[in-house]
Formats: C-alpha cells, sequence, structure tokens
C-alpha cells in the first residue's frame, strides 16, 4: 500500500501552479473562516468571563426582597398604597420558610451623603448591613476587614468605603485602615475597604461609591427606626429558590395587608433565573 504516491503529488502541485488566483482565493478563505472561528469562540469566552466577574460573589440561590407601591387594591386599601417592611418581617420569613439559610436585612440613608477626609471629599451612598451579608455578596477587602457581628451589637462607628471613594479620598494610597472620616455630619472610623466592582447587580447605589457602616448604628444616624429597605434571602443547599419566592411573597404580603398575588407591589429579585438566564445564553 502505498502511503506516498509521487505522481499524484505532482498532479496536484501542477492545478495549485496553473490555477494561481483561485488557489490563492481558496486558501484564504480557508484561513479567514478558521480565524473568525477562533475569534468568536474567544470573543465568546471573553464576554462569558466578563459577565461572571460582573456576578462575581453574588450568591448564585439567592433572593431580594423590597416593597413598592401596591398594584391591588386589598382589604380595603386602594391600589397604589405605599408601604415598607420592618425587622419583624426578617424573623416572619425564617420561621415560616425552614428552607431559607441567611436571612439579611439591608437598610440605606435613600440620599447622597458625602464622606470628607482632611480637605478631600466623595460624594457617597450610605447602607447599613449585618455581617451576615457577605455570605450573601462577597466582598473584595483590600485592606483590613468587613463589618463583623460585634459592630453591629456594639454599635460601633465603624465603616467599609468602596474603591472610588479610597480613590477620592485617599489619592496617594496605602491602608487607610483607622483613620477617621466624616460621612454627612457623623465620624466613623475605617476598618476596610472593599474593591467589589461597581457594575455589577447593584442595590442602593454602586457598591465603588458606597460606604457600608453597622446596620444598628445607620439606624440611628439616619432615623430609621425599624424599616428595612431589602431583605436578601438564601436558601439552604439543593433548594431551588424559584419553588419559594411565591411563598415568600404571600408571607410578607399578608403581614402588610398587601394582596399575596401583587407582584409589583412585593418585589422578588430571583438571582437563580439569572445565573440560569447566563448558562442558557451561552449554551
Amino acid at each position: 500500500m502505498k502511503f506516498f504516491d509521487i505522481d499524484r503529488f505532482k498532479e496536484i502541485l501542477d492545478t495549485l501552479t496553473r490555477n494561481k488566483g483561485r488557489s490563492l482565493l481558496t486558501g484564504f478563505g480557508v484561513f479567514w473562516g478558521i480565524f473568525m472561528l477562533l475569534f468568536l469562540l474567544g470573543g465568546g469566552d471573553g464576554f462569558k468571563v466578563m459577565l461572571n466577574q460582573q456576578m462575581g460573589g453574588f450568591a448564585s440561590n439567592s433572593a431580594m426582597i423590597w416593597s413598592q407601591n401596591t398594584s391591588k387594591p386589598y382589604k380595603g386599601f386602594n391600589k397604589g398604597r405605599y408601604w415598607e417592611m420592618n425587622i419583624k418581617d426578617v424573623e416572619i420569613l425564617k420561621e415560616k420558610v425552614p428552607e431559607v439559610d441567611i436571612v439579611s436585612p439591608q437598610c440605606f440613608s435613600w440620599s447622597r451623603g458625602e464622606a470628607t477626609y482632611e480637605d478631600k471629599s466623595s460624594r457617597c451612598n450610605v447602607k447599613g448591613l449585618k455581617a451576615d451579608f457577605a455570605k450573601i455578596e462577597t466582598p473584595t477587602i483590600v485592606y483590613g476587614r468587613y463589618i463583623n457581628e460585634m459592630d453591629v451589637k456594639q454599635q460601633r462607628k465603624v465603616c467599609v468605603i468602596g474603591e472610588q471613594i479610597y480613590k477620592n479620598l485617599f489619592p496617594g494610597g496605602g491602608d487607610p485602615c483607622g483613620k477617621s472620616l466624616r460621612v454627612d455630619s457623623t465620624y466613623y472610623t475605617v476598618v476596610g475597604v472593599d474593591y467589589r466592582s461597581g457594575n455589577g447587580v447593584n442595590f442602593g447605589g454602586r457598591a465603588d461609591e458606597t460606604i457600608t457602616l453597622p446596620q444598628s448604628v445607620l439606624r440611628t444616624a439616619y432615623n430609621r427606626g425599624n424599616a428595612v429597605d431589602i431583605i436578601a434571602v438564601t436558601g439552604h443547599q439543593g433548594v431551588v429558590m424559584s419553588s419559594i419566592t411565591d411563598r415568600m411573597r404571600s408571607i410578607i404580603a399578608r403581614a402588610h395587608s398587601v394582596d399575596p398575588t401583587d407582584e409589583k407591589g412585593v418585589m422578588v429579585f430571583n438571582t437563580e433565573v439569572l445565573f440560569q438566564m447566563l448558562d442558557n445564553l451561552f449554551k
């Protein structure tokens, strides 16, 4: 059996040399097709990496719950009624939805504040969290630490600052932990710098422009009382969040005389669905 036929090789070479233009175009077409295939595959992988980075640190089995004006009348109340959640709703969810793991409330100042250090200043968003929120949305700490449970219990006047605030207030760089800065009219000690991206999923403002306080401190400083703006929830391992979304909405709604089917009155943002959409997109 011949593995190399010299006559056939000469015939192929003769054909190529007699049709140089066609041979050149055919070769270029093959090269261009392979190049575009590799380019699209590489671009798709890069796009996927970028999206994963934007969603990075966010628990894939989580949901966010918040209140809006009602869109349906209920129990004598007209639609369009304003209402808000409170700290009792956290305990209600823990008690009546055993499938949930972490239930962490969030509070915001709801007005753009101003952070000042020496002669530098920066506009900022201010939010109050509990320590367990770090298990739902993992911070990217480059200096110091995140808010912990003792900060919340002892109402310590400490803060974690976002990347852009850090760059605005400390343009020379270095570790800012232990330094005091003023946010609006109150002084706080910096305990950490969070470099989490401001381009991903953000609630209450961009992460890189946010100053995070212990929730107990924010409630006092901004007179928020027992109000809760968002409740962040994760499910136990193996729990499909979409299977308990309607039940969580119904429980919160009934506690505030809101129609349990009012999806606009009680908003539930299921991040699990978002992650599934991204996976299906690239599949």
